[in-house]
């Protein structure tokens, strides 16, 4: 890609708020007027020179990033549904609408007050949602995955390495330690450090050996636990990925006996009182292609768009003058 020009980054979006439309066709010479201020006029070409001063080429490089996505559509043989499309920006539309209590006239009022008819603005809207969908058109029809890409899906789905856990914890934290003493009394000075540790130790020893007799662990949590979610959870950690409280945290998990409470363990957060509920294993290559099918259909995200415009743009040859 080959682009003169040493003007800002190319937008990858319309503005909601454009200076408004000049049509060129009305006015026959460049010095055609644009305004009058009694006597006083202003003309077309001060009027695009000013244009220019204020906003650069920000909209002509949005309009070219939309060339390109017109160009590349028409390659892959792709339109957009004129319904859906329809849909969409009045769905926009509509969003906008809320914000004046779902009043037209409100809303109208403060578009024409920027230079808009209403007619422009939305058809405005319709074109960004056509570029939108665009976009996600192309990102599937020319999507590629990588082993990278699917490995990490596969993490995220099945855990990491294909093995998923459920995993429970009663957690003790010296910061809410010192709150529980100083409310029953205990001065600033004796709440040392290392005063806060014994006494986390000590309870959490304590609840371990109720654990291993038998004691219910969710309700044990649920009165205990400075983790605030343990009254409602039980001390579950949902969706328990080897990151949540770090590495001293996940090697303690992966090396767990099934069903039996362990610990203190100590993290960056505090002392945790462990158990592992259910272990399951995945094997990668028995769900590979169920993954992959799944994320060929996925919706596009903004990083897969954006990077498509970069794309195309970087591989076409653009002259900005």
């Amino acid at each position: 890609m080959k682009i003169t020009s040493v003007l800002l980054p190319l937008g990858l979006a319309l503005p909601l708020i454009l200076p408004p439309r000049t049509s060129l066709q009305a006015h026959e010479t460049q010095d055609a007027i644009a305004a009058r201020i009694g006597e006083e006029t202003i003309s077309l070409s001060e009027y695009k020179d000013y244009l220019l001063e204020i906003y650069a080429k920000g909209p002509l490089k949005n309009l070219i990033d939309r060339r390109l996505l017109q160009r590349e559509a028409d390659r892959l043989g792709i339109e957009v549904d004129p319904e859906q499309l329809e849909l969409a920006t009045q769905r926009e539309w509509d969003s906008y609408l809320r914000r004046f209590k779902g009043v037209e006239a409100g809303f109208v009022a403060e578009i024409e007050a920027q230079g808009f008819s209403r007619e422009a603005y939305y058809n405005g809207l319709r074109d960004r949602k056509r570029d939108e969908q665009l976009a996600a058109a192309i990102c599937l029809q020319t999507r590629t995955l990588s082993e990278s890409d699917v490995r990490e899906r596969f993490n995220q789905q099945y855990g990491l390495d294909g093995v998923a856990v459920e995993v429970r914890h009663i957690f003790f934290t010296p910061a809410r330690l010192r709150i529980e003493l100083q409310r029953q009394g205990k001065s600033k000075a004796e709440l040392t450090p290392e005063h806060l540790d014994k006494v986390l130790r000590e309870k959490a020893t304590a609840l371990l050996v109720e654990l291993r007799a038998g004691g219910d662990f969710a309700a044990l949590a649920a009165e205990n636990s400075h983790d605030i979610s343990a009254p409602k959870n039980g001390g579950m950690i949902q969706g328990y990925n080897y990151r949540t409280y770090g590495d001293e945290f996940a090697v303690a998990v992966r090396t767990a006996a099934l069903g039996v409470p362990f610990g203190p363990v100590q993290t960056k957060a505090g002392l945790h009182l462990i158990e592992v509920t259910s272990r399951r294993q995945t094997n990668f290559d028995d769900v590979r292609a169920e993954l992959e099918a799944a994320m060929m259909l996925d919706e596009p995200s903004w990083k897969e768009t954006n990077q498509l415009r970069l794309d195309l743009l970087e591989r076409t040859e653009v002259t900005i003058y």
